[in-house]
Order: structure tokens, then sequence, then C-alpha cells
């Protein structure tokens, strides 16, 4: 995934494109995230624990839609506390999430397999979480990584290696936010939508290949509020900290319809397209 690539407009032809279809708005607000201790049993080295950790965090750097923080920055989370006492102060960090992890099943093993010395590396990471705003967990998910290489080294690196891409959808299906289309691209030759603009871009970490899925919202009265999916987008190119195009993949004719008649419509952000 390039994140650095955009295809590129001109200044000028930006300012257009922005002053003439969206109001200013104030820079989208990111969620904290709080990476808190990782602990595990006693067979998994201390340095392979500490690199997960710092994986995960990273993972959280990388994807663009959280503020991250690391308790081992903050002393009164390093020092030894009741679970009580951390609670409280968990809170008093402004996270709205805190990360937990367990490591553990370690596996070390040295064969040889025709004649030449083969390494494996096994070893299991459970993330659990808390949603300190709404005050519930976030369900847990269980990573298995392994590797193994003609070196202990090659095995380690391979067994590393194939975190990145499921934390990437982990962050994804966990973390979800929410934005609402802006304006609607004119339609093509055949009457057809095809693509879209959303008040979400650069500032949230909006990145392209994006998916967002698109629901209409329904009043069923006393409060109750239903959510019916109708649509799905892809992010084509993001122009702005506040602003998005995407294509329509699913559901253009009822999103076209529904926006036209000022239904209440809500883009939710999906995980990244393979392709």
């Amino acid at each position: 995934m390039n994140r650095h690539f955009f295809p590129r407009l001109s200044a000028v032809g930006l300012c257009c494109l922005l002053s003439s279809l969206f109001r200013p708005a104030a820079a989208q607000e990111k969620e904290t995230v709080l990476i808190d201790r990782f602990d595990h049993t006693r067979d998994v080295p201390v340095p392979y624990v500490e690199s997960l950790r710092e994986q995960v965090g990273r993972a959280f750097t990388d994807r663009g839609r959280h503020q991250v923080i690391d308790a081992q920055t903050l002393p009164s989370l390093s020092a030894s506390r009741s679970t009580a006492d951390r609670e409280i102060l968990l809170r008093t960090t402004g996270a709205r999430y805190v990360i937990s992890g367990q490591v553990s099943d370690y596996l070390f093993r040295r064969e040889i397999v025709g004649g030449k010395p083969r390494f494996t590396t096994a070893m299991r990471l459970i993330l659990t979480g808390y949603d300190l705003r709404n005050d519930r967990e976030i369900v847990p998910e269980e990573f298995r990584l392994s590797g193994s290489g003609a070196t202990a080294e090659e095995a380690d690196t391979r067994a590393f290696a194939s975190l990145p891409y499921s934390l990437l959808f982990y962050i994804d299906r966990r973390f979800r936010f929410e934005t609402r289309i802006l304006r609607l691209a004119p339609a093509d030759a055949k009457g057809r939508l095809k693509e879209l603009y959303i008040h979400s871009g650069h500032s949230i970490g909006v990145q392209r290949k994006d998916l967002f899925l698109v629901y209409r919202e329904t009043d069923m009265g006393e409060g109750a509020i239903a959510r019916e999916q109708i649509g799905k987008l892809r992010v084509k190119e993001v122009v702005g900290d506040e602003v998005t195009k995407c294509t329509v993949v699913r559901g253009g004719d009822e999103i076209a319809s529904s926006f036209a008649a000022g239904e209440t419509l809500i883009v939710v952000s999906d995980s990244e397209s393979l392709f």
C-alpha cells in the first residue's frame, strides 16, 4: 500500500474544486488509543513481547486514524498499581480505547530437513481492548505468528512479518468511524451515479482503495433508529483533509434517490480493498 501516491492537482485547481463544492470545516478529530501492558507466559522471551507491543502501536500509527499513546511513556501508569487504581488513571489519559495483549504458546524448533538445519518460530498473541467512553469491551482477537527459515534469525523475521496485515484488518474491523456524503458527482452518460464525495480525508487517515459502507437511517419512533445498508464505496482520490472522492461500487441508484430525497445517509468505514 503506497500511502504517498495521490493523483496530482494544481493548487489553483484544487482550491477551485473545494471552494465550489464544499463549505469549510474543522479538521476531523481523531480518537486516542493507548497501548497498555502486554502480559506473557514464562516461555516467551521478553524482547519478543516488547517487539509485538511495538508492532501493534506502529500499526495504529500507520493506519492514521488514531492518536496513539504508549503507556510506558506515562510514569503514573508505569508504576505497579492495583487494578482499580490503574483503571482510574487510564481514564485521565484522554484515551478512548485501551489495548492490551497476552503472548503465549512460544515455540522454537530446530530440525534437519534434507541434510540441512531448519528453524521454526511460533507464538500466539491475543489482543484485548476496552472502550472507556462507552464502558464496553472490544471483542478479543487472536493472532497466530509462525515462520521458518535456514537460520533462527530468518525464522523470527518471518514470524513477525506475518503480523502487520492482520493488524490492519483488525483495526479496520474493530475501530470503524462514521462520516457523511457531501455531494454526488454528475451522473454518467446513462444517468447512473458513479462517483461521490464524502466528508473525511487525510485528517482521519483515509487512503486510496479504502472501502466504506453506506447506510440509510429510518426513524422508527420513540427514539429508535433503524439502519439499512444500501451501498458500498471505494476511495478513488483523497483530495483534502476533509474531502475524499469515492467510486460507487454498489447501490448507486438507491444512494442517489435517497440523497435527493434528503434522507439520512451514514457512511461507515469498512476495510481496505485488495484490488
